[in-house]
């Protein structure tokens, strides 16, 4: 049986040296299929691929979203929706994607490290950082958000926004649930409203 992908997330929103809110989450996505301490990242053409013995997690060069997400099967169990890797909440009641603040004059660089990959997303009110890190159990992926003085006020980080689920291809999705709920949900393939 192949041992789940653990796609870790922490989402911190700093303004200059303290935090805005006082939470720092962490929450645990499994998908399925990933998970190998031979995992590596490679520079590819048009992505960057995080791949262990029989999976992958593709990241776009050109707006960081997630391509895909490969488990044993060949196709893909999982891609980034329309809002792209990431999506805040704003004060004024608004949201702010990766795919809206790229399109209104944003910019994304990277930077490629041994075991992590690095986007910056930076505009003159905004700037969103995430860390992709290669783990034995998957990849973690950290956030930080740094408004200019004069930048909307951030309330919170979705990363990943939005996932879009090929449900033919997943067997199950483990997902956490409010507390007063329980720990978490699991869905079986036969439930097709994954989002």
């Amino acid at each position: 049986m192949a041992k789940a992908f653990l796609l870790i997330y922490r989402a911190g929103v700093q303004m200059g040296e303290s935090f805005r809110l006082p939470f720092f989450l962490t929450i645990l996505l499994v998908l399925l299929g990933f998970g190998s301490s031979h995992a590596t990242v490679t520079d590819r053409t048009n992505n960057y691929l995080f791949s262990g013995l029989s999976n992958s997690l593709s990241i776009s060069k050109t707006n960081g979203s997630i391509l895909e997400v490969k488990g044993t099967a060949a196709t893909s169990i999982a891609a980034s929706g329309a809002e792209g890797l990431w999506a805040l909440d704003l004060a004024d009641g608004t949201a702010l994607s990766a795919t809206s603040f790229l399109s209104g004059g944003g910019t994304l660089s990277t930077a490629l490290g041994s075991n992590n990959l690095t986007l910056t997303y930076s505009r003159t009110d905004l700037d969103v950082v995430v860390t992709l890190t290669e783990r034995a159990d998957g990849v973690e992926m950290a956030g930080r958000v740094t408004p200019a003085t004069n930048g909307p006020t951030v309330l919170a980080l979705h990363l990943p926004a939005t996932l879009r689920f090929t449900s033919t291809s997943v067997q199950r999705l483990i997902a956490p649930s409010h507390s007063s709920d329980g720990v978490g949900m699991a869905y079986k393939w036969l439930y097709r409203d994954w989002e």
